[in-house]
């Protein structure tokens, strides 16, 4: 009987044992590779959008990221005491070149900064270019989003002035000079989308605040999922992607395709809250297990490194911040 209970005993715990390899195993795994870059808006949402694009494409993910306040694409820049590389001269590359293949998903955003750092429009147009080109080399689906051409336009020489000295106060370029280099980067960059195959999301008003450039808290969501709708689904659906994501509120896309201007996107929307929502799944109380820091900055002058990758998800997900 003894003998009986034992055998059963180890059974079970070599059982449990399997089971929790073969678990660990899965997540430990990379499916797929997400490579995010942009600055303010994408920083204050970084947590948000790899959820949704790992909703979109599968998960564990490979995570890839260059981010961070005021960050340009070919300058460096410096937010209080903080200073970082542009984000085409960062860490990522390297990283990116030495890694083992997946499928890969970029999203580039929030160009433009480079333009009050006093870059001009060729200038920050070839980064740009240079990131894309790299991208395409590791055969990733690379969406871009536009610069907020009307929302940046419709500012007051005001509302211009007093947002430019908070957010860029070594800056001292008028308004119809910052209007006239956005607008050769916004044409420029719509000739590099024909030229370079890649999709271009055009940022319509509506999602941005009275500066012109960040998003409204409330319409982050679907400000995010109406972009991760660019990229195309695959076919087979692999990685375990969440068929939620196909059923976004239809008044957040159709606000988008009608271009209302006056059209308010309610919270409740916004957070994706449907019918089936259930307090457990509160996608917006998400967290990481290990936030990310960044591979290289400088703090009042002094280098700090941080061994990468430095951030880790619950499914396992890696990220690498730079």
């Amino acid at each position: 009987m003894l003998n009986n209970d034992l055998r059963s005993f180890l059974f079970t715990g070599k059982l449990e044992i399997s089971l929790l390899i073969s678990v660990v195993s899965f997540y430990e795994t990379s499916k797929n590779r997400i490579i995010l870059l942009g600055a303010s808006n994408l920083t204050l949402s970084l947590r948000l959008v790899t959820h949704l694009m790992q909703q979109r494409f599968g998960r564990p993910s490979e995570i890839l990221a260059a981010v961070g306040h005021g960050r340009a694409y070919g300058s460096a820049n410096q937010v209080l005491l903080r200073g970082l590389p542009g984000i085409a001269a960062s860490g990522l590359w390297p990283q990116l070149n030495s890694a083992e293949v997946h499928p890969t998903y970029a999203l580039l955003t929030d160009i433009g900064n480079d333009i009050l750092f006093g870059s001009a429009p060729e200038q920050i147009l070839r980064q740009v270019e240079w990131c894309v080109e790299q991208l395409q080399m590791q055969s990733a689906q690379v969406v871009v989003t536009n610069l907020p051409m009307a929302s940046i336009e419709d500012l007051s020489e005001r509302r211009y002035k007093f947002y430019r000295n908070i957010f860029y106060p070594f800056c001292r370029l008028p308004r119809n000079e910052t209007v006239s280099r956005v607008r050769a980067v916004y044409q420029g960059l719509i000739d590099m989308a024909s030229r370079r195959n890649f999709t271009l999301y055009e940022q319509e008003p509506v999602w941005f605040g009275p500066d012109g450039i960040h998003v409204h808290y409330w319409k982050r969501r679907a400000f995010y999922r109406d972009i991760l709708e660019q990229f195309p689904l695959r076919s087979d659906r692999q990685g375990g992607a969440d068929e939620s994501l196909d059923q976004a509120p239809s008044m957040v896309r159709q606000a988008h395709h009608e271009r209302d201007p006056h059209f308010v996107v309610r919270p409740e929307l916004v957070e994706g809250l449907s019918q089936n929502f259930h307090p457990d799944k509160k996608e917006w109380l998400l967290t990481w297990q290990q936030r990310p820091k960044f591979a290289y900055k400088t703090l009042l002058g002094r280098e700090i490194h941080c061994q990468q990758p430095s951030g880790r998800l619950a499914d396992g997900s890696s990220v690498y911040k730079y």
